[in-house]
């Protein structure tokens, strides 16, 4: 696996999660100089992360060179050979790849850009990967080629959640009494947006009650009685994080419970129902909102020069003890739109830390874990929430659903609750991930 990091002037690609990746599997995966694998004659697969401001990008920029900078021409002309792969992710976002071009008001898909460049250099469709973060990507592609009247596909497209995978490797070598951080130098870009200039990735130890938990969660969930109702984290304000903590609120349970809202000028939002007015209101008076030491995100990154950047401390788990302390998860996924299904290191991270979890996220959620052998709750609570496509509906019976996993007797329900998480913990552990299968597949036509 190879990469290229500085990428000067250009804003919307970059190579951080997949060399991150690297580092924490490196059991699995080796991270190696393009120039010298060429020179050997070894295939490899050449990672293009694109980042979230794509749209806006390509809405008002030139396309005609689109993913030209990223691609060293040695690399393009090792894609050309067949001992390359280009990998181009957007495995660690979920977002619809229409945009409408500006100025001419032309309709167009991330998908049109790729098999331009596909065209343009004359690749071969198995040797260029598209991985997406969407779950529910299919639709989107079907309409794309259903509207370009595309019969074969220029290029390979799968869906892969890169932080299921990066969360194994984490835990991996957490229990080791490592971790790896990546820290990203940015700066304006001349086209706008951000320029990703360098990657750095340096090895740092964990505390020892961390690593004590990466490797007991399973034990610690069963022995450890916990003496609050809910943890939920939001490092970056978001529409369902703050309507999370309302329902708290309306239900009784934000005293009872480890929450984190990480917002400025919360008086700005007000609500026209004065039952959800109040209740924002009674979260605000809680404020500041903090369950560790985890730095603070900023939800509007600007730039005025270089600045370094580092997402890997929201990963894995760097402070255990909130963890310990609660009986449940309530996960404020990154997304809750309708149009995808998207699951980050949120819901990995309830899993690996054995948690029982209601996911505040997209439709069908739980859907998608049960599809992959994970077990959820349904038997022990209402989870009839992950099939209501209206977020509206969606949160007021997520709120139910805490009201009644509030009510539980823990001492009733204990031995069923550790025998999902113990089972969810195994195939966490055990089973490869998408992105793994994917990278095997990759792998195997090389042979």
């Amino acid at each position: 696996m190879s990469g290229q990091a500085e990428q000067a002037g250009v804003s919307y690609g970059w190579n951080y999660w997949f060399p991150y990746l690297g580092a924490v599997e490196r059991h699995r995966y080796r991270l190696d100089n393009a120039a010298d694998l060429l020179a050997r004659g070894e295939p490899f697969i050449f990672p293009v992360e694109l980042r979230y401001e794509i749209i806006e990008h390509l809405s008002n920029a030139d396309t005609s060179h689109f993913l030209d900078p990223y691609v060293p021409p040695a690399v393009l002309a090792g894609i050309k050979a067949g001992q390359v792969t280009l990998v181009i992710s957007f495995a660690h976002e979920a977002r619809q790849f229409f945009y409408m071009r500006s100025p001419e008001q032309q309709v167009r898909n991330v998908y049109d850009d790729i098999a331009d460049f596909v065209r343009r250099h004359g690749l071969a469709p198995r040797q260029v990967w598209l991985l997406t973060g969407n779950i529910h990507f299919e639709g989107e592609l079907d309409h794309w080629r259903a509207f370009r009247q595309i019969s074969s596909l220029p290029f390979q497209v799968r869906y892969a959640d890169i932080f299921c995978p990066l969360m194994k490797g984490i835990r991996r070598v957490g229990i080791e009494g490592e971790t790896y951080r990546i820290q990203a130098e940015l700066a304006p870009a001349a086209t706008g947006g951000v320029s990703c200039r360098s990657v750095e990735i340096f090895k740092a130890g964990v505390p020892a009650s961390v690593q004590d938990f990466y490797g007991r969660a399973d034990v610690i969930r069963a022995t450890e009685p916990p003496d609050r109702l809910f943890l939920c984290m939001n490092n970056a304000p978001r529409t369902h994080r703050i309507l999370a903590l309302v329902m708290m609120a309306l239900g009784g349970h934000l005293d009872q419970s480890l929450v984190s809202l990480n917002i400025q000028h919360p008086e700005r939002i007000r609500y026209e129902d004065p039952t959800v007015q109040h209740a924002w209101e009674m979260v605000q008076q809680r404020m500041p909102l903090r369950v560790d030491d985890a730095p603070l995100v900023d939800a509007a990154l600007q730039l005025n020069g270089t600045t370094q950047f580092d997402n890997s401390t929201m990963i894995g788990i760097h402070d255990d003890r909130p963890y310990r302390r609660v009986r449940y998860n309530v996960v404020t996924e990154t997304a809750y739109d309708n149009g995808f299904c998207f699951i980050s290191e949120k819901t990995w991270k309830a899993i690996m830390a054995c948690r029982p979890f209601i996911i505040i996220g997209t439709p069908h959620t739980l859907r998608f874990l049960r599809s992959r052998g994970y077990q959820t709750f349904t038997d022990l609570f209402d989870e009839s929430y992950d099939d209501l496509v209206e977020f509206g509906d969606r949160i007021i019976r997520i709120g139910q659903t805490m009201g009644a996993v509030a009510a539980l007797d823990p001492v009733e329900v204990q031995g069923r609750f550790n025998e999902i998480l113990r089972h969810n913990l195994r195939i966490f552990v055990d089973q490869p991930s998408d992105l793994e299968k994917v990278l095997s597949e990759i792998a195997a036509g090389w042979s």
